[in-house]
């Protein structure tokens, strides 16, 4: 699996943990501070330094509550994790420098948000940020002059403060290092289940490909066998004599060949890489049609297409032979003075462009089966046409879905996602 892969993955699980240790901040940090107040209050501390405290403590609860809040709504990126680490440093700064600067018992309390960023942002530009910030400040309460504001705490009182200082950084600790932990855990765990499932559907590949190849052999051989007899019986007639109905059929077997072998070679050209650019679906559904219209013609019936230009981004060479092939296969289940649609329209975040006739249909038993590579409802007809357009429709993205009733005709419709913002304003 590339990085990048890996990059996102693990992008998605901090976002998750960070999210819930936001969420989780306000709980341990709200019950702390008013322990912390309480034992300054029966260790005589001055009003003053209670009521500074006070003010430090109700801002990192307010803004902690807020940032639980708003998780609520939206998931934290790593933009606003390492904003808040940010913030968290300099509150916490803000209340050593009220409770004796570098001697407070608070000060431990900044290994909470330090190591939080080392667990989630690793070697990297944004826990360096943290840790210059951690450091600046920390010079800060150093420069400041001793017993300002407030005279340092008596012994007994410091350590009252400092157990609850400890037990808060311990659990928020334990809260953030351990669930980034997991985190990482799972992002490998699921690198593992892709990287199974890309292998599995190699193998899966390799297998279909080497039994398509014994079934391509065996539909080439029947019609080879056809031609063979045939010319040998062309060969043994009296010179000159002409062959009309034999030749016929020769021709029509070796027609037969060459759509096998074309089907058969588009069945894998969609593992190569997509040539990508704007395509107008309505042109290119005119395209299709004209390309076929000969046939339509000789086998009298109507195509028509509507909708109008619905342009997205794809491979023309690819979309065209997806169409194409539903619309040979629309074709051929067609009677004479039969009619089939196309119709180019979007829903929603999707351009779709649906394949309409009202031809034979399929049995409500073998719908399901459509789409297997050499199941056919038709007579010497190898399956690979839906296969072709169900691969080209995954690959840009999309989907082909069939429905089809026995009797009533059949519809094929190709869903492909808009590039960019979704759809465009206005659709046929």
């Amino acid at each position: 699996m590339s990085a990048p892969a890996f990059d996102t993955l693990r992008r998605a699980q901090l976002r998750a943990v960070a999210t819930a240790f936001l969420r989780f901040r306000p709980i341990v940090v709200a019950p702390v501070a008013p322990l912390v107040l309480l034992a300054l209050w029966a260790g005589g501390a001055p009003g003053p330094q209670i009521a500074a405290l006070a003010i430090v403590f109700a801002t990192v609860i307010g803004f902690f509550t807020f940032e639980a809040r708003r998780s609520l709504r939206t998931e934290v990126g790593e933009r606003w994790l390492l904003g808040s680490l940010n913030a968290t440093v300099l509150l916490i700064c803000l209340a050593c420098a009220a409770t004796g600067g570098t001697t407070s018992p608070l000060l431990p309390v900044l290994f909470a948000p330090v190591v939080t960023a080392f667990a989630a942002f690793g070697r990297s530009r944004e826990a360096s940020q943290i840790v210059g910030v951690c450091v600046v400040l920390v010079l800060a309460l150093l420069a400041l002059p001793e017993g300002w504001p407030f005279p340092p705490f008596p012994r007994k009182t410091a350590g009252l403060v400092g157990a609850g200082a400890l037990f808060m950084g311990l659990v928020l600790l334990h809260r953030s290092v351990c669930g980034l932990t997991d985190a990482h855990r799972r992002s490998g765990d699921e690198l593992d289940r892709l990287r199974r499932e890309a292998l599995d559907a190699s193998a899966e590949r390799v297998t279909s490909l080497e039994a398509y190849a014994g079934r391509l052999a065996h539909e080439l051989k029947n019609p080879l066998a056809s031609i063979k007899a045939l010319s040998q019986l062309i060969a043994q007639s009296p010179q000159g004599e002409r062959n009309p109905e034999r030749l016929s059929v020769l021709t029509s077997e070796i027609e037969r060949m060459q759509h096998t072998l074309e089907d058969y070679l588009s069945f894998s050209r969609p593992l190569a890489a997509l040539e990508r650019r704007s395509v107008d679906l309505a042109a290119l559904a005119d395209e299709a049609l004209d390309l076929i219209r000969a046939r339509a013609s000789e086998a009298h019936v109507e195509l028509v297409r509507s909708g109008s230009a619905l342009p997205i981004e794809g491979d023309p060479r690819r979309l065209r032979e997806a169409l194409l092939n539903l619309l040979t296969n629309a074709l051929e289940a067609s009677a004479a003075g039969a009619r089939i649609e196309v119709r180019v329209a979007s829903s929603g975040s999707a351009a779709r462009i649906e394949v309409l006739d009202r031809g034979r249909g399929i049995r409500r038993e073998e719908l399901s089966r459509v789409g297997t590579p050499f199941f056919s409802t038709r007579p010497g007809g190898t399956g690979l046409g839906v296969v072709i357009a169900r691969g080209v429709a995954e690959q840009h993205g999309g989907r082909l879905e069939i429905e089809s009733e026995l009797g009533r005709g059949t519809r094929a419709v190709i869903s492909l996602p808009f590039a960019g913002d979704g759809a465009p304003e206005q659709r046929g």
